[in-house]
């Protein structure tokens, strides 16, 4: 896959390599930024590609077997090991070629048993903020099972 380079004023385009179907990636219980798999120059595999989860409580209700999806659906993937500190995913779906994996994108596991409150810390901080600034539609979402709530500000 091909991104501009960060500089706006230099326009070559440099490959960045993001996860394709039948790569691994780690999902962390902490809150390290993440890194792109590493290999060796032969090309093996020395590290999967590592990404930090905000939500560890997540880590005691995920099983093996079970879908995960990111970023909305764009890539899609199966646990494959669950231990106290992290969790290895196969990626099943990506877009050819692809696709990067970047920060803030949301983790949704569709199949996992998940005991979450509906709000989190965070997310009453934002209602707050919203209430104190004449924000006047928060628009909530239900989850599937109807056992949560996502908030979202429009």
């Amino acid at each position: 896959m091909w991104w501009l380079n960060s500089n706006p004023n230099d326009e070559t385009l440099y490959p960045i390599p993001g996860l394709q179907k039948g790569d691994r990636l780690v999902l962390t219980r902490d809150h390290q930024p993440g890194h792109a798999a590493r290999h060796d120059g032969s090309g093996r595999l020395l590290m999967p590609a590592t990404i930090g989860c905000t939500i560890p409580e997540v880590f005691d209700r995920v099983e093996s077997g079970e879908p995960i999806w990111f970023d909305d659906g764009k890539i899609g993937g199966v646990i494959e090991k669950v231990d106290e500190r992290q969790v290895l995913v196969l990626i099943t779906r990506a877009g050819l070629g692809g696709i990067r994996l970047r920060a803030d994108k949301g983790i949704n596991l569709p199949e996992s048993a998940l005991v979450l409150p509906a709000l989190t810390a965070k997310d009453i901080q934002d209602l707050s903020f919203a209430a104190q600034h004449a924000v006047h539609a928060p628009r909530i979402a239900r989850s599937r099972r109807g056992d949560g709530m996502i908030v979202r500000f429009v």
